[in-house]
């Protein structure tokens, strides 16, 4: 439940309420309207809705990654409890499976048992960040009888969840999308039981600029590449970004095989797919972990609003919203907790599970300062960037039927190459475009008029004329 600040301070003292002075860092992006567009050409959407995880303070990116050099011990570093009273959730710190709904939940449910192993009775606990990994936190430690706290920079929960109305179609999700198959049970079975339905995506049309590929062929092709990207990597002492490994293999041939990709554009389609997954660009990602870091299993799309779940986590649990953590201060038995709001509050123990972008830009100071094992983690990991656009039109001017669409990248070809066709899976003429990296950032400055440029350009191949 949402609580408001007078009650949960005063509440929370024995722990002292001190007036300090802050900065209010910068104001997330306010939920976005969808943009009407006049119906002048058929093939011009009603209207679209975008995300801007790139130009929201309180996120500032959208995943992490390893880039060249770095290796996963680095998220072991990030998770690393400190004086056994700060602990730290988050997509970022999961080995398992980072950049994903899956590794949130797994990082909530670890650092709570981390933090209830040594908590006492009778201790007040603090959660900051109402994402999927502080929510998890905090009611397994509610569950478990401690009284918690859960402090929200935004005016909302859900974090890097962004749930918003859908104009009497399927909800839009402008923040995570799905999940995998097969990769976390818990976490399917939990939404399941909170109403929130996810769908599998099994069939895939995949386009290069003249002709439709085999979409088996062309899973094979690219797996095929990933392995030999892996082997060339490991033939040197050194990491090589993706983009160097795949260098190695140079030439590539550009005489398609079968109904499939030639290995260029197998290359091609191999890059976005790790981009989508991590949000970087192949000249930036650690060849010799970030094939490793890939997702398994077969896309299910949320489309029940994930808001729902996220929701009943914190159903009966103390949320201040609208209040951003701007400096820790760890005394020897508490920790302070500076809000922007100039107020403090102080708390026993405390799961901190703000996104990396954050840790990285100094959003959050530290006094005294951070291990360095800490601060290894956060310098060593890399912000990735992911957008999406939600697409409307009155009625489908497309004829394919595959769930998913995907386009062989080419030099000056379409900005968003990935695709989501929600009229075969839910009925609503609507599709949901992914963007990653340079071209994530790319899209998010645009403004409406040039986005929807874009969106037609982008969706052409697919649309009837």
């Amino acid at each position: 439940m949402t609580v408001s600040r007078r009650t949960l301070l005063a509440g929370a003292t024995g722990a002292s309420v001190l007036a300090l002075a802050a900065c209010t860092p910068e104001r997330p992006t306010p939920t976005p309207a969808p943009t009407t567009t006049p119906p002048v050409d058929p093939l011009r959407p009603v209207s679209i809705r975008r995300s801007d995880w790139t130009g929201d303070g309180f996120a500032q990116g959208a995943t992490s990654f390893l880039p060249v050099g770095e290796t996963p011990d680095r998220r072991d570093d990030l998770a690393a409890p400190v004086d056994d009273r700060l602990f730290f959730a988050g997509e970022a710190t999961s080995r398992t499976a980072p950049s994903s709904l899956e590794g949130a939940r797994e990082s909530g449910e670890r650092a709570a048992e981390e933090l209830l192993a040594l908590a006492e009775e009778g201790e007040r606990i603090a959660v900051v960040g109402a994402g999927l990994a502080g929510a998890i936190a905090a009611r397994r430690i509610r569950d478990a009888g401690f009284e918690v706290y859960v402090i929200e920079a935004r005016e909302r929960v859900g974090g890097r969840i962004r749930t918003v109305d859908g104009a009497g179609q399927q909800p839009d999700e402008l923040g995570a999308l799905w999940l995998r198959e097969g990769r976390d049970d818990v976490l399917l079975a939990a939404l399941e039981e909170a109403g929130v339905e996810t769908e599998l995506l099994p069939r895939t049309s995949v386009r290069a600029e003249d002709r439709e590929l085999d979409a088996g062929t062309t899973a094979e092709a690219v797996e095929m590449l990933a392995g030999s990207v892996a082997a060339a990597a490991a033939e040197v002492a050194f990491d090589l970004p993706v983009s160097g490994a795949l260098a190695r293999l140079a030439p590539l041939d550009e005489t398609p095989i079968g109904e499939g990709p030639s290995p260029r554009e197998a290359a091609a389609l191999l890059t976005d797919a790790l981009g989508i997954d991590t949000g970087a660009e192949a000249r930036r990602l650690s060849a010799r972990y970030s094939l490793d870091e890939r997702p398994t299993g077969d896309r299910k799309l949320s489309v029940g609003g994930l808001q729902r779940y996220v929701d009943l986590l914190l159903d009966g649990i103390d949320v201040l919203q609208s209040s951003a953590v701007t400096a820790v201060q760890r005394e020897e038995a508490s920790l302070g907790l500076r809000l922007g709001t100039g107020e403090s509050l102080t708390v026993d123990r405390a799961v901190l599970t703000v996104p990396l972008g954050v840790l990285k830009s100094g959003g959050i100071t530290f006094e005294p300062e951070l291990p360095l094992t800490n601060r290894r983690g956060i310098a060593a990991l890399a912000v990735g960037y992911l957008e999406t656009v939600w697409v409307r039109y009155s009625e489908p001017v497309w004829t394919e039927s595959a769930e998913a669409w995907s386009l062989v990248p080419t030099d000056g070809g379409a900005l968003i190459r990935t695709w989501v066709n929600l009229q075969a899976v839910t009925g609503d003429p609507v599709l949901v475009g992914v963007l990653s990296g340079a071209e994530a950032r790319r899209f998010a400055g645009l403004g409406e008029d040039e986005a929807i440029d874009v969106v037609v350009e982008s969706l052409a191949p697919f649309l009837r004329g």
